[in-house]
């Protein structure tokens, strides 16, 4: 099951990841791949683009490689591969530090409402940040199970931010203007990625458990 759950996590993330690079908004002849969505889709809106939406899109890319990473050490238990699974895991810290320091510097040209929301979206990051680094203390502190479970939340609630990120943003899009099935495929993606870390936690679990109960 342990193997089961990285491979069908790689699998699912890899998959996430692809689909960031395809059209996620499509009108006529435009085309909007989903890494330039949170760039390029201002003119296409009905009003300003909503601060949970910017929040998810502006970094898609980020976000995509962010799960990758995190998909890649589920279920480690070998006291090697902690070390292992906890150095690649502190690339996804430096991408969420990068993106305190971006979110926080909204521009001298930013309104006033457009501060506020970058200022809240960095909070959110910072939060996020440092959970992740409590749940790679646990990892290297060998509590498996805070750190995996950790992985497990983050890709479920990835996905379910995307998918209502992209709801979002379909309801104010103009009306020549549609979002495509890759923008929900990415979401779909990082949910079925959580889902085999799940299945990896537990097998990993599984494992640890029979070699107490050897003799």
């Amino acid at each position: 099951m342990r193997w089961v759950g990285l491979a069908g996590g790689l699998v699912a993330s890899l998959a996430a990841m692809s689909s960031v690079v395809l059209p996620w908004v499509r009108g006529g002849e435009r085309s909007i791949p989903g890494v330039d969505a949170g760039e390029r889709l201002e003119s296409y809106v009905s009003d300003a683009i909503l601060p949970v939406v910017q929040f998810y899109l502006v970094p898609a890319f980020a976000w995509s490689l962010v799960a990758l990473l995190l998909a890649t050490t589920v279920g480690v238990r070998a006291p090697w591969a902690r070390f292992v699974a906890a150095a690649v895991a502190l690339l996804p810290t430096a991408l969420l530090g990068l993106g305190i320091v971006t979110a926080a510097d909204p521009g001298p040209q930013a309104e006033a409402y457009e501060v506020r929301s970058q200022w809240i979206c960095a909070a959110v990051i910072a939060v996020l940040l440092l959970l992740l680094l409590a749940a790679v203390v646990a990892l290297l502190r060998r509590v498996y199970w805070i750190y995996h479970w950790f992985v497990v939340m983050f890709l479920v609630g990835l996905g379910a931010l995307h998918l209502v990120a992209i709801g979002l943003l379909a309801a104010t899009l103009h009306s020549d203007v549609q979002v495509t099935g890759f923008a929900w495929l990415t979401g779909v993606g990082y949910i079925l990625a959580g889902v085999f870390a799940a299945i990896g936690t537990r097998g990993a679990a599984a494992l640890a458990e029979e070699d107490r109960c050897q003799p």
